[in-house]
């Protein structure tokens, strides 16, 4: 299946175990499969409860990962239709998260790690959208 680069997707990670951990891969997923070169990779850990996120990006597409404990990530697209996913260390999903789609990401609890996988730089000023009514009246 390959991805379309403007719609958020759901889908599933190799993970290998063995008896001394467990590995997952992100070389697993098929270079046709795999939207964007990476160009920029970061940790976000919060405290339970924390809401982290609350943004848009212009020019930026990202691939969500929960490393440790449990996320509820809410994006809202262009067209204002709001969907929540969960994701949980357990599970080895991913989330797809293309540009000009706000998410809202909270921390279920205190070990929760989330890795980003990003095809842009950082860059404040230009590339981030973080007044919510702004990004409405953008579609």
């Amino acid at each position: 299946m390959k991805l379309d680069k403007k719609k958020i997707c759901l889908f599933k990670l190799k993970k290998y175990t063995s008896i001394s951990g467990n590995l997952i891969s992100i070389n697993a997923l098929k270079q046709n499969q795999f939207p964007f070169d990476i160009k920029r990779v970061f940790f976000v850990k919060a405290k339970k409860n924390a809401v982290r996120g609350n943004h848009a990006h212009r020019k930026c597409s990202q691939l969500l990962i929960c490393l440790s404990g449990k996320l509820e990530i809410e994006i809202i697209n262009s067209n204002l239709v709001s969907k929540k996913y969960n994701l949980d260390e357990q599970d080895n999903n991913a989330i797809f998260l293309p540009i000009m789609h706000w998410v809202k990401i909270k921390f279920k609890n205190n070990h929760t790690l989330l890795g980003v996988l990003c095809n842009y730089k950082y860059d404040k000023k230009k590339e981030y959208i973080n007044n919510f009514q702004k990004f409405k009246n953008l579609k």
